[in-house]
């Protein structure tokens, strides 16, 4: 009976593992082409090296007929049944044909046989997909802890900008952009919706968020 034996498919011979053998105790030298059990003088086996691999046969009387084995063999037949249409939305085109931009997009069906795109979807630009995003990210935010942490709340604050629409659109009340303060010692949260990026907005609304603070905490 079989033990530990790996069936490989269309591969047409057997697969010996060394390291099974080394453990039933039977060793191979490669100087002398055999395998020998327990020491080299006890040979088991001897083998041909052929194309780079180490080959063994079975005595003749126990090998079987071509005959025999010709059932087993595997025959590729190209198939003659009429591709199926794949249909996809412009979504999932987007992330199969990595992360192609909507343009591309466009002309997938005339440059891909097979391939119809679902009416009525949408491909996402590069700013909606956030793989697109972090892909084109030329900054490496640093996870790494400060040499000098902040022991109070509000000791150091981080502010950044947020663009809040596209260019030339504005909220209902005319801000485009947002003031983003954090705490690093409360992490706290804190925004202030601001018209432009100029100096003296940015100073005022830092200066009613420093008031704020000292007020409030």
């Amino acid at each position: 009976k079989l033990s530990n034996v790996a069936f490989v498919p269309r591969f047409f011979t057997n697969a010996v593992s060394l390291s099974r053998c080394i453990g039933a105790g039977i060793h191979f030298d490669s100087g002398r082409h055999y395998l020998y059990q327990e020491r080299p003088s006890n040979v088991i086996s001897q083998l041909e090296f052929n194309g780079g691999h180490w080959l063994f046969d079975s005595c003749p009387g126990d090998r079987p007929s071509t005959d025999e084995v010709a059932a087993f063999a595997v025959r590729m037949r190209r198939s003659e049944a009429q591709r199926q249409r794949l249909r996809v939305s412009k979504e999932d085109a987007h992330r199969i044909f990595a992360h192609a931009s909507p343009e591309a997009i466009k002309h997938l069906p005339e440059a891909v046989e097979g391939l119809e795109l679902v009416l009525g979807t949408s491909s996402p630009s590069g700013r909606q997909c956030p793989t697109c995003i972090e892909s084109k990210l030329s900054n490496i935010v640093s996870r790494r802890q400060p040499s000098n942490p902040s022991r109070r709340p509000f000791y150091r604050v981080s502010l950044d900008i947020v663009q809040l629409l596209h260019e030339r659109a504005t909220t209902l009340g005319g801000e485009k952009y947002l003031l983003h303060f954090v705490c690093e010692y409360t992490g706290w949260h804190k925004g202030v919706c601001i018209p432009d990026r100029k100096a003296s907005t940015i100073t005022l609304a830092f200066k009613r968020y420093v008031n704020k603070v000292l007020r409030t905490y």
